[in-house]
C-alpha cells in the first residue's frame, strides 16, 4: 500500500527535493563556490559592491568553524547554497551579504550589534 498522493514505486518525496535542489544537500564546499557565486552577482550587478560579499563570506566561514549540519557536512555549505539562489534570482550584493551572514547571529556567537556595525543595517 502506498501513502496518500504518492505513486507506488516513485521515489519519495525527499529524494526528488534533493534532485531539484542538489546545490543545498551532500556536498561538502567547494573552493569555487564563492568565485562562482560573485560570478553570478557581477552578471546582474556589474558595478555592484562585491567586496561586501566576500567580506560576508570570511565571517559567515569563521563564525560557522566547526560547525555541522545533521548530514555531517561543514555548515557554511548552507549559507552558501542560500546565498547562490538568491544570486541566481538577481538579488544584488547587500541581499547576498544577508544570506552569507543569516544564521550567524543565531548560531553562533556573532552579536548583532557588531554584524550592524560591521554590515550596517541593511544587511544586518
Amino acid at each position: 500500500m502506498s501513502e496518500v498522493g504518492t505513486t507506488p514505486g516513485a521515489p519519495a518525496q525527499g529524494s526528488s527535493l534533493r534532485r531539484l535542489v542538489p546545490r543545498i544537500f551532500s556536498r561538502a564546499p567547494r573552493i569555487n563556490d564563492l568565485d562562482n557565486l560573485i560570478r553570478t552577482v557581477r552578471q546582474n550587478h556589474p558595478r555592484g559592491d562585491l567586496a561586501i560579499i566576500e567580506r560576508a563570506y570570511a565571517v559567515a566561514a569563521e563564525k560557522h568553524e566547526g560547525q555541522k549540519r545533521q548530514s555531517g557536512e561543514p555548515y557554511i555549505t548552507h549559507p552558501l547554497a542560500v546565498a547562490q539562489i538568491l544570486a541566481d534570482l538577481g538579488l544584488g550584493p547587500r541581499a547576498i551579504a544577508a544570506a552569507l551572514l543569516h544564521d550567524t547571529v543565531e548560531d553562533t556567537g556573532y552579536a548583532l550589534t557588531d554584524l550592524t556595525a560591521t554590515f550596517g543595517d541593511e544587511v544586518a
